[in-house]
């Protein structure tokens, strides 16, 4: 059966147009994006995703989905920017968007928000119940498929927390190499740009995830590289103690 959903025509007249029922997800994390398909897709919601702005928001006025769900960190483009652009479009006015965030916190933000057009603010790490809640709410289906248990939902979030812990060693290596070039006086902030992004990404894997050892480790480093990022300069001795300690922990949290 089609969505209704009830929006404002000429005249300020209410008028009930058919939506998708899809879910357009925006984050630079597939682990992310994998999670919440893992939460709606068995209640009946098709999952499209994007992975940056740009390609997010062409995605919103391409494919004209229901609802979109939408991280504020992002390559290529704001989350800000995104629903800004997406409320822009006559076609997408009455699309609800949902922002989600690991780093713009606090009701400032939220406020920020809801004047570019949200309907919701999340932080992370998501509750599933509320984000569930939240959808429903937003873009609720004529006939709900038989929900899945908690149960189920534990197992699928097991699943990708194993196979997130198996790429992660992985990732650590790369964050371990790249930070040699800061240890080395091979000072380049590009390279302190993307060490930037992974860690931030981790953060918001290791919350979700319930991989606190991961994400608190990560949350310190990317601390770290904020002021290096900001002063625009190498690291100084204590940075780099600071770094190789971060490092160690780092490793150490993998193990376990």
């Amino acid at each position: 059966m089609p969505i209704k959903r009830v929006t404002r025509g000429a005249a300020g007249r209410a008028v009930g147009v058919t939506v998708s029922n899809t879910v357009l997800i925006i984050d630079d994390d597939p682990t992310i994006i994998e999670m919440i398909q893992a939460l709606l897709a068995p209640r009946g919601y098709q999952i499209l995703s994007a992975q940056d702005g740009e390609d997010g928001y062409w995605k919103a006025h391409t494919k004209n989905p229901g609802l979109i769900i939408c991280d504020l960190l992002l390559p290529r483009g704001h989350g800000f920017e995104v629903v800004q652009k997406v409320k822009a479009r006559q076609s997408l006015q009455s699309t609800p968007v949902i922002l989600i965030t690991a780093v713009y916190k606090g009701p400032h933000n939220k406020i920020q928000g809801r004047l570019y057009g949200a309907s919701a603010f999340l932080e992370k790490p998501l509750d599933p119940a509320t984000l569930l809640g939240l959808v429903q709410g937003l873009l609720p289906l004529p006939v709900q498929s038989s929900p899945r248990s908690e149960d189920q939902l534990e197992i699928e979030l097991s699943r990708l927390r194993a196979d997130y812990l198996s790429k992660l060693p992985a990732v650590v290596d790369w964050i371990t190499r790249r930070c040699q070039t800061l240890l080395n006086d091979q000072w380049d902030i590009e390279d302190a740009r993307l060490l930037h992004q992974a860690t931030h990404r981790m953060i918001g894997c290791g919350r979700n995830l319930k991989l606190d050892s991961v994400s608190n480790v990560a949350g310190r480093m990317e601390c770290l590289l904020d002021n290096l990022l900001e002063q625009g300069s190498p690291p100084s001795d204590d940075d780099r103690i600071l770094l190789n300690s971060l490092l160690s922990d780092l490793c150490s949290a993998v193990i376990l």
